[in-house]
Parts: structure tokens; C-alpha cells; sequence
């Protein structure tokens, strides 16, 4: 009878009809030297439950009931550890229905812990053959694991940063890897509106989870359909390591839900404790803020000595075409995008002088590069089909290409995302110093390393200001997200660039004088001043015109534009510089417009150099307002950018607008 009260003191969920009387004795034992030697606070057990350190006690990550054996186990390590415990003598599933696995084959890693570390007694506790868990660790027979970072795609929100999975590389693949499997994590939904998608990832609207896939599948779908580069890290765990994580992995696969964040609980978040529990040592997750990106857990990877065994990179099918058009001669280059246009036949490949391998082979993979890209015309699939006739007459390849020519850079290589600047400059409006913050992640005269190019990406931007004239700081410019892709058109990709922006804009606005005040600031400068001096006139013009004085407003911003960039890729001189031009339209409510809106189309354009360490940029922007009954306006800037480091760097910039001009240097740090 005690121990029945001791029993139900620990307030476990599972009914004692369902365990025979003759293992609870047992289990209470187990359960006291459990307690006794505190080991629901020992780091692994806390890792392997995925609880966090908060204010009041512990919080497990994971959102689902099933994934804890006690009701009060995602608040407390100690219950769910009793519980755990207890879990272990359940019946078979044969026997009770209600359970898929019995819970030392649902969760073998936390009966792993527990069992070396209470050494349990297999003459009491009947240890499970887990059949599944067998054959499935069979099935797979992993030799190694690599974390797997795909390249930035500019077009999904979910991917706007990156993206990180698992590839478990078998003993029977060595010479086709394609067939191992990947480990994915991501938000379970079909979504397909990119807002819906990225508010909700914002707010933690999805639930997200685990799953397992050929490797093939990732790599058709991010390598080719996405045309992404992909980086593979292998990691140096061998044996029992390895043993550790898929007995974790298979515990995430089938019992563990989580609620999706974009910055934070994301793919590459819950990837790191799996590597952290096959190698206790390891602390990758413990250094991260409030913000985990898919580069910056790469960067945790590698900052751990030993940890990574081998880099290897796999190119998208867009990047093997650029690896061969760079390959090519000028003269083979013309007669490709000539063939492509359908401007010549194949008749201009007799030339000695040219590979014809080379050029057909090119136009082979952009014809399957636009049937990738749904851009496949049935004219296409016949072009498609004659080209590969007359490469079947052709021997092997006569060509070389570089296929370590890599058109990304490796992820660690990036900044770091937060940003803090600090600045002088000189206005219109006086000398001010600058304060600056970015949330996340990335602008234009940011280093490209790491990133997209003539890319940006910007989730809460904001800058300080104080006048000296005035002696007051003020807000300057509040950016919520902005979005550009200045990609470079070519008849290959057919790729447009695009700026989006939603923010709170910095605007100089003059109130502008009606019919009466202009007709009498135009008598008050006549002659007679004296006259007009006694009866006031002189003074109310004169009041008029301070009314009129610029003053700073800050409207709600929303704007988009799409254009093309043109680049030339292939000059040693010219690849260094693009320019972009993009129309749409703006829009900015505010009470001091008139009818309490100015909106209307736009152009905007670009002129960008970038070498090594420099990077300028020229930008220009014409609004046409009149239409919403409103001057127009215009942005015109020129700004210089020098690296000192990966993280540090120093700007000059010019900048006018309507009614204002300022020079600003400062200096960017990024952690």
C-alpha cells in the first residue's frame, strides 16, 4: 500500500493496468537512485528532452504531448525522467493496441542514457528486440553524416537564408551517393502565398518537424528546379557517435513536433543538438542570440576543431552551364547564344577552330535548365532533341572544365548578421551624428562573400540621429523588410531583378503657400516698404516664408519595382561592374500630403562596382506624384564601401533629395 502512494505521488500518466505488479517494485527502485543522483539535471538528459534554461524552471522545445511521458514533463525533467522510467515496463504493442512501439523502441536514445547510467537489470526489465528500429538502422547503414547548406534562393521566403539539412551517407552507396538519404527539418504546411508564409514563420504560425528522404530528391529539387549551389560538410563522428545520433533522430522522425520560427527554432536550430548528443563535448547551440541562421550554424560546425572532415562542393545545372560558358572562347560564346536564339543552325559548328562538344553540351543543360523552370516550349522540345542527335555523333568530351569553379561562396565565409554603424555627416538641416541597427541580414554594400551578389535583405533597420543645431535626437529611417535581387539578365535564366520595401521613409516636406500668400509675399517685396512694414504685411510674408521652411516627416512606405540587370560575365574588366534599371510604383499616406496621399510610378537604377575589399555604388530613383496631386520627387546617391575585415567596414555616401543634401561617412560592424 506505501509503495502505491509513493507510486501515484509521482503523478505519472500511465495507468497501472497496463505494467504487471511484479516490475513496479523494480521501477521504484530505479526511479529513487534516479532521483538520488539527480540525474534530470545532468546536461544530456536536459539535450535530450531539448529543454531550455528559463526565468522559472526548464520549458521542453518540443510542442507536442507526444513526445513527453508525463503531463507535467514539458515544465519539469525530473517528472518526465520518473515517467520515462516507468514507460520502459508497458506492454508490447500486441498486446495494448493503443501504442504504436513500445517506448524503449519510441525513444531508444533516452533508453540508452538511462540505461548505462542505471545499469538495468535485463533478468527485470525486459529489454525490447525493436524490430523496426533494426531494420531500419540496417536499411540505412550509415558510414558518416554531412550537413548539407544550399545556397540562398531569393524567390522563397522560407529560403531567403539559406538552407540546412542532413545527409546520412551509407556503406552500400560509396559510388552513388545520390541514393543515401537526407534529413530534413522544416514548417509542415502547403502554403503557397510567400506573405502567409513569412508571417507566419515570423510568428511561429506553422509546426515543424522532421522528415527523411532520398538524397536525390533534395538534390533535384534545390540543385536543379531552384538551381541553388550546395555545400557538403562532412562531419568527423565515427561509431558509437554515429549510434547516438540515429537512435535521436529516430526518437525527432516519429514522436516530436515543434512550433516553426524562421529566426530561431528553424532547420538549422534543431539540427545542432543531434550532433551535440552523439558528441556530448560539442556546445554549438550554446553561443547562439535570439537570431540562428543556416551560415551562422555552418560557422559553429566548422569552429569546433576536428569537427568537419571534408568540404566538397556541388554545383546547381546553372552553375555547370556558367562553368562552360566560361570555358569557352568568345567566338564559341556567340555561336552558343546564337543557336539558343535560333539565329544560326548547326552548320556554324563546322569550324575547327570551335568545340563543337563543348557548345552542344551547353545547350543541352539550358534547354533542361528552362524545362526545370516550366519555360519549355514544344518548339524547345524538338530543338532539345536535334541537339542531342547530333551529340550522340560526337566522341567523349575533348573539353576540361573546372569544376571546382564555384559561382557561389562558402557560407562561413559571410558576415556576421546583426549590424551596428555609427557615423558624422554634414545636411541641409546641420551636422549630425549617426546612430544605426539591422536586425538581419544583409545590404547591397555589404561584402558579397557569402551571399547572392547584388542582393539585400533587411528585417528591422532603424537609425538615430542627433542635430547639433537643434541639440535633439530624432529617428531617421525605420525599414520593416526590403527585399532586392539586382541578378543579372542573360537568355539563359531570362531573370529579372526586383526592390521591395515596407517602411517608414525619411522625407523632406516644404508646406507650400496657397494663391493669396504667394500674391502677397510677391506685394511685400515691392517698393512702398514702409508702407507695407506699418500695416503688417511685411511681417505676415515674412511669418509665411518659416511656415514654409523644409521640415523632416517620416510617411508609411510601401513600394516594389522590377527590372533587369545586365552584366558582362565573361570580361576580366567588365564582370566587376552591372547596371540595373527597374520601374513600379510607390505609395506613402500621410496627413501632410495632399488629399492625404502621394503615390505614383517610379524608376529606379544602379551602377555597382565591386573588387576584392571596394564596392561602389550609384542609384538614382525619379517619383512622378502628380498624379495623386503632389510635386514630385527624386533620390539620387553615391556610396563607397571598404572592408577592414569580414565583420568591419568603413563608408563614404553623397546623397540628395528634394528640398536636401548630406554626406555621411561611418564605420559598420556586424555580430
Amino acid at each position: 500500500m506505501i509503495r502505491l502512494i509513493i507510486f501515484f505521488s509521482f503523478s505519472f500518466i500511465i495507468s497501472l493496468s497496463s505494467i504487471h505488479a511484479q516490475d513496479i517494485e523494480y521501477a521504484q527502485e530505479l526511479i529513487l537512485e534516479a532521483n538520488r543522483r539527480e540525474l534530470y539535471k545532468d546536461e544530456y538528459w536536459l539535450k535530450l528532452i531539448h529543454y531550455v534554461q528559463k526565468r522559472n524552471g526548464y520549458e521542453g522545445e518540443a510542442d507536442n504531448t507526444q513526445f513527453y511521458f508525463s503531463i507535467e514533463g514539458k515544465h519539469s525533467p525530473q517528472k518526465e525522467m520518473e515517467s520515462t522510467i516507468l514507460s520502459f515496463f508497458q506492454e508490447d504493442p500486441s498486446v495494448n493496441e493503443d501504442l504504436q512501439m513500445q517506448p524503449q523502441c519510441a525513444f531508444p536514445a533516452r533508453f540508452h542514457y538511462l540505461s548505462k547510467k542505471l545499469s538495468f537489470d535485463p533478468e527485470r526489465l525486459r529489454f525490447r528486440p525493436c524490430d523496426k528500429l533494426r531494420t531500419w538502422e540496417k536499411a540505412l547503414d550509415v558510414e558518416s553524416i554531412t550537413v548539407v547548406f544550399t545556397s540562398y534562393y531569393l524567390s522563397s521566403p522560407a529560403s531567403m537564408m539559406g538552407h540546412t539539412l542532413f545527409k546520412l551517407n551509407s556503406r552500400k552507396n560509396k559510388e552513388t551517393e545520390l541514393l543515401d538519404y537526407g534529413v530534413n527539418y522544416a514548417a509542415l504546411t502547403d502554403e503557397t502565398n510567400p506573405f502567409l508564409y513569412a508571417y507566419n514563420g515570423l510568428v511561429g504560425g506553422y509546426v515543424g518537424g522532421f522528415a527523411i528522404y532520398p538524397y536525390y530528391m533534395k538534390v533535384n529539387e534545390y540543385n536543379d528546379m531552384e538551381s541553388r549551389d550546395i555545400w557538403e560538410y562532412e562531419l568527423n563522428l565515427e561509431g558509437e557517435e554515429i549510434n547516438l545520433f540515429m537512435l535521436h533522430l529516430w526518437e525527432l522522425l516519429w514522436q516530436a513536433k515543434f512550433d516553426y520560427y524562421f529566426f530561431s527554432q528553424n532547420c538549422s536550430f534543431h539540427m545542432m543538438p543531434l550532433v551535440e548528443l552523439a558528441r556530448p563535448s560539442l556546445s554549438l547551440s550554446e553561443n547562439f542570440g535570439i537570431v540562428v541562421t543556416p551560415p551562422n550554424t555552418i560557422k559553429a560546425y566548422l569552429s569546433n576543431k576536428g569537427l568537419v572532415r571534408n568540404i566538397k562542393y556541388r554545383p546547381s545545372l546553372y552553375s555547370k552551364i556558367q562553368q562552360r560558358l566560361t570555358e569557352m572562347q568568345e567566338s564559341e560564346r556567340d555561336i552558343f547564344y546564337n543557336l539558343l536564339d535560333s539565329k544560326e543552325t548547326t552548320e556554324s559548328l563546322s569550324d575547327d577552330l570551335v568545340r563543337k562538344d563543348l557548345i552542344l553540351d551547353t545547350l543541352l543543360d539550358s534547354y533542361r535548365y528552362k524545362k526545370m523552370k516550366n519555360k519549355y516550349s514544344d518548339q524547345d522540345k524538338l530543338t532539345y532533341k536535334k541537339y542531342l542527335m547530333e551529340r550522340s555523333r560526337l566522341e567523349f568530351p575533348t573539353y576540361q572544365i573546372d569544376e571546382t569553379l564555384a559561382f557561389s561562396t562558402r557560407p562561413e565565409e559571410s558576415h556576421s548578421l546583426q549590424m551596428l554603424g555609427w557615423g558624422v555627416g554634414s545636411s541641409s538641416l546641420g551636422n549630425y551624428s549617426e546612430l544605426k541597427y539591422r536586425f538581419v541580414q544583409h545590404d547591397l554594400m555589404n561584402s558579397d562573400l557569402g551571399f547572392v551578389p547584388n542582393s539585400d535583405l533587411i528585417m528591422g533597420m532603424f537609425s538615430l540621429r542627433y542635430y547639433a543645431s537643434t541639440n535633439k535626437l530624432t529617428n531617421d529611417k525605420i525599414t520593416l523588410i526590403r527585399a532586392t535581387s539586382l541578378n543579372p539578365y542573360n537568355k539563359i535564366t531570362g531573370a529579372f531583378s526586383y526592390h521591395i520595401e515596407i517602411s517608414f521613409d525619411s522625407v523632406m516636406y516644404r508646406k507650400e503657400y496657397s494663391q493669396l500668400q504667394r500674391d502677397l509675399i510677391l506685394i511685400s517685396q515691392m517698393d512702398h516698404s514702409q508702407t507695407f512694414t506699418q500695416i503688417g504685411l511685411y511681417s505676415y510674408s515674412k511669418s509665411i516664408e518659416k511656415e514654409s521652411e523644409p521640415f523632416k516627416i517620416y510617411p508609411f512606405n510601401l513600394e516594389g519595382y522590377m527590372g533587369r540587370t545586365y552584366q558582362n560575365q565573361y570580361n576580366s574588366f567588365w564582370k566587376d561592374f552591372s547596371i540595373s534599371f527597374l520601374g513600379g510604383a510607390k505609395l506613402q499616406p500621410s496627413g501632410y500630403f495632399e488629399n492625404s496621399l502621394r503615390m505614383g510610378p517610379g524608376l529606379l537604377s544602379y551602377l555597382t562596382y565591386s573588387k576584392n575589399n571596394f564596392k561602389l555604388m550609384v542609384s538614382s530613383g525619379v517619383f512622378y506624384y502628380q498624379l495623386s496631386d503632389n510635386y514630385n520627387d527624386f533620390r539620387n546617391q553615391i556610396i563607397l564601401r571598404y572592408n577592414l575585415n569580414r565583420d568591419l567596414e568603413i563608408r563614404a555616401e553623397v546623397s540628395e533629395q528634394r528640398y536636401f543634401k548630406e554626406a555621411l561617412f561611418s564605420c559598420v560592424y556586424h555580430f
